[in-house]
């Protein structure tokens, strides 16, 4: 399910069954990771329907559930706890309740090819799966704010309230603090003698990211009997208009405006990094950089753009937005100059290799690093990806992507180049 803004790229809409969303262990502990990985294929199920395997490549389910880590053994481990945790689960029809307990997932499986790119399969718990793929009640949850959230305390209680942004008062469930603690913190062996310390420790932290980061607005209400707390409910509103806080810092979250990021996203940036420019630039720079891209995308007489997310990125880079059009001769509609046809290939090709280096296996993507290491003249890169791999410096992942590209399908027109920048380790 997708909901689009403004004829915009979708944005990924998770119909999460509604039992689902304050499940109880029964025996180990649900951490954020699982939830990332459970609601992303979960989406990828609904979206595919009722099958007995479903299907992913590695890269493919990691981006969308913003998992970091490209290793296969990381991975395995998170399945080995989704398939082996037992969790409680209640369903309810007219006229029938059913309480039963199982694993997340049924089973799961990781599929290497050398020199091919790396399949993830995996299969839902039978006897709740049609409920899990076509919920009769189910929570509309915005995924890419879900799997922004650090804290896997903060994406239980985004998935509970939730369930509430819709309701007449926005009032959820009123229970005794000890029913919540185990449902928002995953861990059904937590030790919290006092009320006081789930507050401080659980409760505050998730209220303040769920606050700074989701589309709605989390409030704890406190119900004593006597001078102690016994029970709490939350009020939860909807943001009252697309700019919500969404923010990696929840002491400090930045204002962003969900129209202009979604329109951001719509020319292939992902929402992680659209949402980096638009807590770092003014919101006038932004929209007027989005205008100059549509118009240059729409203008006549100009070669077509090769990637419009590249020319976004160095319309951006360079403030094109902000220089005045100081060449009355070009082409109509053309408001700058646009990236030169060997320019845009480029870019073309180092994301390509980027996608490639993705999809090879864990032994392939060491050898292709051990490679650059010793072929790269920039000793600081080399430095770089071998003791931080590619995921700290974002100068030495292109050098290495452009490397590579080289690498898989020769130099561009065979004429020699430089294989990496000579310019500082950034």
């Amino acid at each position: 399910m997708g909901l689009s803004n403004d004829n915009t790229t979708a944005i990924e809409v998770l119909r999460q069954p509604n039992q689902t969303l304050a499940v109880l262990p029964v025996s180990g502990r649900i951490t954020a990771t699982m939830r990332k990985l459970f609601a992303t294929m979960l989406f990828f199920s609904q979206q595919d329907g009722s099958r007995d395997v479903y299907r992913r490549s590695f890269g493919e389910l990691m981006n969308l559930a913003e998992y970091n880590s490209r290793n296969s053994l990381d991975l395995r481990e998170q399945f080995r706890m989704l398939q082996s945790i037992q969790v409680e689960w209640n369903t309810q029809a007219s006229d029938e309740t059913r309480w039963g307990v199982s694993g997340m997932i049924a089973q799961a499986e990781i599929i290497e090819h050398k020199g091919h790119a790396t399949y993830v399969e995996w299969s839902l718990p039978p006897r709740i799966r049609q409920e899990l793929l076509d919920p009769t009640s189910y929570t509309a949850l915005l995924l890419h704010m879900s799997t922004a959230l650090r804290g896997g305390s903060s994406i239980a209680l985004y998935e509970i309230c939730s369930r509430y942004k819709t309701s007449p008062n926005g009032l959820t469930m009123r229970q005794q603090w000890e029913w919540f603690c185990p449902r928002i913190t995953g861990n059904p062996l937590i030790e919290v003698t006092e009320y006081k310390y789930f507050k401080r420790d659980v409760l505050k932290r998730a209220i303040a990211e769920v606050n700074a980061m989701t589309d709605i607005e989390v409030t704890l209400i406190e119900h004593k009997i006597g001078r102690k707390i016994e029970q709490i409910q939350f009020k939860v509103a909807r943001k009252a208009n697309p700019f919500v806080a969404w923010s990696d810092s929840p002491g400090g979250a930045n204002i962003v405006d969900m129209d202009l990021l979604n329109n951001i996203v719509a020319f292939g940036i992902k929402p992680k990094q659209a949402k980096i420019w638009c807590e770092e630039h003014d919101e006038a720079f932004l929209r007027k950089t989005v205008s100059l891209v549509r118009q240059r995308e729409g203008a006549v007489g100009l070669p077509k753009l090769g990637s419009t997310a590249a020319y976004f990125r160095i319309a951006l880079r360079d403030r094109h937005a902000d220089q005045p059009d100081k060449a009355p001769t070009k082409p109509p509609g053309a408001l700058l100059a646009p990236p030169t046809a060997a320019e845009i290939a480029q870019v073309d090709r180092i994301r390509t290799a980027d996608q490639a280096y993705r999809e090879m296996s864990i032994e392939d993507q060491e050898a292709r690093r051990e490679q650059f290491i010793k072929a790269t003249p920039v000793a600081a890169y080399a430095r770089e990806v071998k003791r931080h791999g590619l995921g700290r410096s974002q100068a030495a992942k292109a050098a290495f992507c452009e490397w590579l590209a080289d690498s898989l399908w020769g130099k561009v027109g065979g004429a020699e180049h430089t294989d990496t920048p000579a310019s500082p380790l950034a």
